[in-house]
């Protein structure tokens, strides 16, 4: 018999999707830096930042969440450093950030913009 295959540690829990747009990072003690998004799901948002971050670094990360009306909602969402690598591609630090809570109407705009 053969044993069951170990989850994959990389598997992405929750569904992404693509979300090129600007952001702002706030880190507490710091000024506010410009980010680009680059995916967004539930759980979290992927951002190009212009300097690397360190994993477990908390921060608010400031989003535009379009809606299907033509409008857009600002939302300021408290996360937190999963990763951060350096990509040649993006010219900067792709950074994983995962949300460490979400009030009911960020967690519906979001999944707006996830079933859009």
């Amino acid at each position: 018999m053969t044993e069951p295959a170990a989850p994959d540690a990389n598997r992405r829990e929750h569904e992404r999707k693509l979300f090129r747009s600007k952001g702002h990072l706030i880190l507490f003690g710091e000024a506010v830096r410009e980010v680009r998004t680059f995916d967004l799901s539930i759980a979290g948002v992927g951002v190009i930042a212009s300097s690397n971050l360190q994993p477990e670094t908390p921060c608010l990360v400031r989003l535009v969440i379009p809606v299907k009306t033509g409008g857009s909602n600002l939302f300021e969402i408290p996360a937190r450093v999963i990763h951060a690598v350096f990509s040649s591609g993006e010219d900067g630090f792709k950074v994983g950030l995962r949300f460490v809570s979400l009030t009911p109407e960020i967690a519906q705009a979001i999944l707006r913009y996830l079933n859009s």
